[in-house]
Formats: C-alpha cells, sequence, structure tokens
C-alpha cells in the first residue's frame, strides 16, 4: 500500500497530484496535505485532487475526500477532482460523491471550469 502526493501551482489553484492507493494506511496523508494547503492558501483556497494515477480507493479514501471537501467549505474555499478512471471512478459515482462536489475529465478541464457547476453536474467520462 503506498500513496505518492505532489503538488503544484497552476493558473492560482494549489493541484494535488495523487498515485497509488487511497486506502485506510495512506487516507490521513492525503487529507493532511490538502488541509495544508488550504490553510497555506488561506481564505477562499482553491484545491484540485488530480486521481488520474489512483490505481485503488476504499471507503477510508472517501472519507479522506470528502473530510477534505467539508475543510475547504469551512476555508470559504473550493475542493475540486479530476481525472479518476475505472473503478476508482465507479466508487465516486457509486457512493455519489460526484453529486458532492464536481469531478472533471482533466485537471486542465477543473481549471477551466471559472465557476464549479452544480455539484453532479459534470463528470469524468468512463474510463
Amino acid at each position: 500500500m503506498y500513496l505518492q502526493l505532489s503538488s503544484r501551482r497552476v493558473d492560482g489553484w494549489s493541484v494535488v497530484h495523487a498515485a497509488g492507493e487511497l486506502d485506510i494506511a495512506t487516507a490521513d496523508t492525503l487529507r493532511d496535505r490538502v488541509t495544508a494547503l488550504l490553510v497555506r492558501d488561506g481564505p477562499r483556497a482553491r484545491v484540485i485532487v488530480d486521481l488520474s494515477a489512483l490505481v485503488f480507493c476504499d471507503a477510508s479514501g472517501v472519507g479522506a475526500l470528502v473530510e477534505a471537501r467539508n475543510i475547504a467549505r469551512t476555508h470559504l474555499g473550493e475542493l475540486r477532482l479530476a481525472g479518476p478512471r475505472g473503478r476508482v471512478l465507479r466508487l465516486l459515482r457509486l457512493t455519489e460523491l460526484d453529486r458532492l462536489m464536481p469531478i472533471f475529465p482533466t485537471v486542465r478541464d477543473a481549471i477551466a471550469a471559472t465557476t464549479a457547476p452544480a455539484a453532479g453536474t459534470r463528470t469524468a467520462q468512463p474510463a
């Protein structure tokens, strides 16, 4: 079980690239990284979690994404997801996370959407 995270700034957004597995052993790591970026960037912080290299996600991972979204809202910020594929995308849809926060096919699409669509109105294409 591994999770590799990297982050960068793109057009005013903090982008966290997650590669590997998001599960009970790694969920806190992702949540902590997103929280640190939200605190660093201050009120109205904007964060995209790039899930394109994520190969596995379980309920703990979904919980970490929900917690990160809630923390973003507390800071009047925004959290978007980008690039989930295959089983990860199916899990996000099955748990209706796509109704809670916007999911985009790519990071570029997430950035290009100047205003977040209503939750569930734009989701990644099936893999």
